[in-house]
């Protein structure tokens, strides 16, 4: 007899956070988010965490003072709740709680709490204050309003491009050295 247990489908949300590719992300705190559910989850609750995070199965989610908490249906009548937390101890780290059946332990978390992580991630990466609120000790960042490509290609040529990535990155010398061509 196995100790596994079938609940049955879940059930499908309407309007729930969606994530398009689940754990690409850029910004660094993001990143060992996502990481800490691949590290922390079997490859099979990887798998079914990164297909509720593509389906929009988050009902929910907030972050604030290095904590997220995250509502994510499964095949329970009543999303399950999870909480994500930085302890401030354990620089790197995150802890996940879960109320659901399987629930989460150090090391082996469920697919709802590898789905609140990469929800969470893709917010974190995508807004500058969810970042702060995850990550309270982040320095502030400095705020670029970035400039369309199309203006940047309209207003300089190749060699001006080539020109001001040479004064901002360093080629060898043996990269300077080649002729054109």
């Amino acid at each position: 007899m196995s100790s596994w247990q079938s609940y049955g489908p879940r059930r499908r949300v309407a309007n729930g956070l969606a994530v398009a590719t689940p754990g690409d992300v850029v910004d660094a705190d993001a990143r060992a988010l996502a990481d800490a559910a691949a590290s922390n989850a079997s490859s099979g609750v990887l798998a079914r965490g990164r297909a509720y995070a593509r389906d929009g199965q988050t009902v929910s989610a907030t972050v604030a003072d290095g904590q997220a908490t995250v509502a994510v249906q499964g095949s329970g009548s009543k999303p399950y709740k999870v909480r994500l937390s930085r302890p401030s101890s354990q620089v790197g780290r995150v802890r996940a709680t879960c109320d659901c059946p399987f629930g989460c332990a150090p090391r082996l978390w469920c697919k709802h709490a590898v789905v609140a992580a990469f929800v969470v991630a893709a917010m974190i990466d995508t807004d500058p204050s969810l970042r702060r609120s995850w990550n309270p000790a982040r320095p502030a960042e400095v705020a670029v309003a970035p400039q369309p490509l199309k203006a940047v290609a309209l207003q300089w040529t190749p060699e001006q491009v080539m020109a001001a990535a040479l004064d901002v990155l360093a080629l060898p010398s043996s990269v300077m050295e080649r002729p054109p061509g």
